[in-house]
Formats: C-alpha cells, structure tokens, sequence
C-alpha cells in the first residue's frame, strides 16, 4: 500500500508539471505588445498614409498628368471663351490716323486770299491727291488767272503741290508752290510760296 501510493503520488506530480508548462505557454501567447513596437507600428503607417497623401496631391498640382499637358484651360463660372475670329479674340486695333477733312480732300473750295494788302478769291476744284498727279483745278478773281495743281507730298493733315499757271487774262500770275494744312473746323489753310499769299479755304 505505501509503494502505491507513492506511484500515485507521483503520478500526481506529473498531471501538475504539464499543466503548469500549458499555463505558462498560455501567458506567453496573451501577452500584448511592449509600448516602444506598438509606438514603431503606428508610425509605420502614419508614414506611409502621409506618402500616398503627398502622391496625390502632387499628381493634382501636375494638372492630371501627362494627358492634361498643354489643354487649354477651361473659361471662369459665368463666361464663355470667344469664338475664334470674333472681334474680342483679335488684337486691339492702333491708335486711328488724324481724320481727314469731312467728306474728303475731294470737292470745291473757296476763300479770300492775302497778298501784300491785296485780296482776291481762290476757288478750286480738288480730285483725290495722288503723288506726282495734276489733282485740282484752280481760278483767282477778279485776277484773271487759272492755274492747276500737282501734288508733291502728302500728310494726313497737309497737302504740298506746285501751282503752274494756264491762263492769264487780266493781271499775269506766276507760277509756284503751295500747301493745304488742314484746321480743326474743317477748313483749309492755303498759303502760296510759304507766306506771300494765304488765306483760309471752305468746302462749298
């Protein structure tokens, strides 16, 4: 009786030694982890958020990639892009020339002259100027004179010619060269051979 009860006892020993070994694997395999690897994990993944995060952004900033490279950009909320060749799309035009007198150089003027105390009428008739062309016709009363005009130089304000007389029937005139400057009112200044005779022409 005491040999068997020592083998129990024994036996015993043996059932609580393997069940203290599967305690013991038990705790190691509930145990959580250490504080310093759980801090590594988490920034581990706050890492790799915050590339694929800057990825995006980057590919956003790039305009869409290669695709959008070079697309026209699309109009504000509220506009529409003018058509092509439509007024606002051309270049804004340049400062517009002095205006010529109304309705043109062309037509009939006349005026009273100046000259050395003496005053005459001037009337002519202007055709469209053209450089190195007889363009008008003119006559001196009560002078007696015709002559014609030809056109040397051209301005949008001032015509320079030669005066050649044609006809002389009661006081001989002499040839010479003149200008017409045109006066805001829309009248002409005619002044012959600089300063000798002037005077101020209206359409008629």
């Amino acid at each position: 009786m005491a040999g068997q009860a020592s083998g129990g006892g024994g036996g015993t020993g043996g059932t609580g030694g393997a069940g203290g070994r599967r305690g013991a694997a038990g705790g190691r395999r509930g145990r959580p982890l250490p504080w310093p690897a759980l801090l590594t994990a988490i920034a581990a993944v706050i890492t790799a958020v915050a590339t694929l995060i800057g990825v995006f952004l980057a590919t956003s900033s790039d305009g869409g990639g290669p695709e959008a490279a070079g697309a026209p950009s699309a109009p504000a909320p509220g506009t529409s892009a003018p058509p092509a060749g439509s007024p606002s799309a051309a270049a804004p035009p340049s400062a517009s020339a002095p205006p010529s007198p109304a309705g043109g150089w062309v037509g009939d003027w006349q005026g009273t002259i100046t000259q050395s105390g003496r005053k005459y009428v001037l009337k002519v008739s202007i055709r469209e100027p053209k450089l190195g062309e007889e363009f008008a016709d003119a006559e001196y009363t009560p002078l007696g004179c015709t002559t014609r005009w030809t056109l040397t130089e051209r301005t949008d304000r001032r015509l320079t010619g030669h005066e050649a007389v044609v006809r002389n029937t009661v006081t001989t005139c002499v040839s010479g060269d003149f200008t017409l400057d045109l006066r805001k009112d829309g009248g002409l200044d005619f002044a012959w051979n600089r300063t000798v005779a002037v005077g101020t022409l209206t359409r008629q």
